[in-house]
């Protein structure tokens, strides 16, 4: 529709059923571009160079194709190439890939992907895979196990470790764990936690701290210096470009859409976020967002 704008922006999507687009705000939360449209966006996630924007785009004849008349089930992976304004597909087939996040030097995208629907919406779970984008070929990192769903791959910058989340099912008590990639080694980094995003320094990530009634925190790379950054409940956490910086999003169940509110990191504004966006003015359904710089 549109090149995306210089400066910092936001990226967000609006899942309504029409019309199915992604914008760019800028964080001020007054001005918007919309970027591209494409069929029920879900998930998305944006490179390191923050030139390439990988997303997830619903089937719109999912039940002639794949037989399956449950939402939403089937969700394939694109990309879209900021430079040209163009999208290709990356991985097709009876899956839902969610969780889009770029390895360091953009080569290859990590995904948490749902796979094998049954006619009654069913599958065999969420699994933590990886796409080559120069070749396509998908791998998966975490074993098949249906007893537990892998979510929220964070690479570390320096490419030998991987941040997840590990659901077990059927309670969904959430654990951060640490994947040594070389040996395929987990180690428990916090119980209770959701969603890890590591920092753009690469030395801190951000959590969803159930403890602590969802409220957005985070802490190094070791789990230490643990700050406090929105008391209230977020998901969907993003660092600024420069790191100063987290946006999120606030669940509005009486509007039924989610706000986006911000933060500075150093949790000065825990009690107090800062709202950008408020859905029931604009009146989008916003499922994810990317903070990025553009030059």
């Amino acid at each position: 529709m549109n090149p995306i704008p210089s400066g910092d922006l936001i990226l967000l999507n609006d899942w309504n059923s029409s019309p199915n687009s992604v914008w760019a705000m800028t964080p001020d939360g007054m001005t918007f571009t919309e970027i591209f449209r494409a069929f029920r966006v879900w998930s998305m996630g944006v490179s390191n160079g923050f030139d390439k924007i990988a997303f997830a785009s619903a089937d719109p004849q999912q039940q002639k194709h794949f037989c399956i008349d449950v939402g939403d089930a089937i969700q394939n992976t694109f990309l879209y190439d900021v430079g040209s304004q163009s999208a290709k597909l990356l991985s097709h087939g009876n899956i839902n890939d969610e969780c889009h996040t770029f390895a360091p030097g953009d080569q290859t995208l990590y995904v948490c992907r749902r796979y094998e629907f049954m006619a009654d919406g069913s599958s065999k779970g969420y699994r933590i895979g990886k796409i080559d984008l120069s070749s396509l070929a998908f791998t998966w990192i975490t074993a098949e196990n249906p007893a537990a769903y892998d979510l929220y791959p964070a690479p570390t910058h320096d490419g030998s470790n991987l941040l997840y989340t590990e659901a077990p099912l059927p309670t969904g008590q959430r654990a951060l764990l640490d994947r040594t990639l070389s040996t395929s080694m987990d180690s428990l980094l916090r119980a209770n936690v959701n969603q890890p995003v590591i920092s753009p320094d690469g030395t801190r990530y951000l959590f969803q701290d159930y403890g602590q009634s969802g409220a957005l925190r985070a802490s190094d790379l070791g789990g230490q210096n643990t700050v406090t950054l929105a008391n209230e409940q977020g998901t969907g956490a993003r660092w600024s470009p420069d790191g100063t910086a987290v946006i999120f999003l606030v669940f509005d169940s009486a509007k039924s859409c989610s706000h986006i509110d911000m933060v500075k990191s150093d949790g000065s504004q825990a009690a107090a976020p800062t709202r950008i966006y408020d859905c029931g003015v604009k009146g989008r359904f916003i499922s994810d967002l990317a903070y990025i710089h553009r030059p």
